[in-house]
């Protein structure tokens, strides 16, 4: 974390991202919290191993957004980083929903 930031051709199309990552934080939170009320009941309602790897995708995918949102903040904050030296764009790798490539760009943030 901290080491990259996404930098988008408008300021609109970084809020309107950030927007739809807002969104899928809280889907996953809320699916996350029903997990965790599930492992946590006397006696536990989910108890097969399917239940924990969806619980750990879920976690994975909860820190994935979370870390996009932060790697946009640098532009909101008028920062313009120089590209990567590997010319790489960051966000389609990511597990959780993003931008295409037309529309953000990783560069390494000071």
């Amino acid at each position: 974390m901290g080491k990259s930031c996404h930098i988008y051709h408008t300021f609109i199309a970084a809020q309107a991202w950030d927007g739809v990552r807002a969104i899928g934080i809280m889907l996953n939170q809320l699916v996350r919290g029903t997990f965790l009320a599930g492992f946590s009941r006397q006696p536990p309602l989910f108890v097969r191993r399917e239940h924990t790897t969806q619980f750990q995708i879920l976690t994975e995918n909860l820190i994935q957004l979370q870390e996009d949102v932060i790697s946009s903040v640098s532009q909101y904050m008028g920062q313009k980083p120089e590209k990567s030296s590997a010319g790489t764009t960051g966000v389609e790798n990511s597990r959780a929903s993003g931008p295409s490539v037309e529309e953000a760009s990783e560069h390494h943030c000071l």
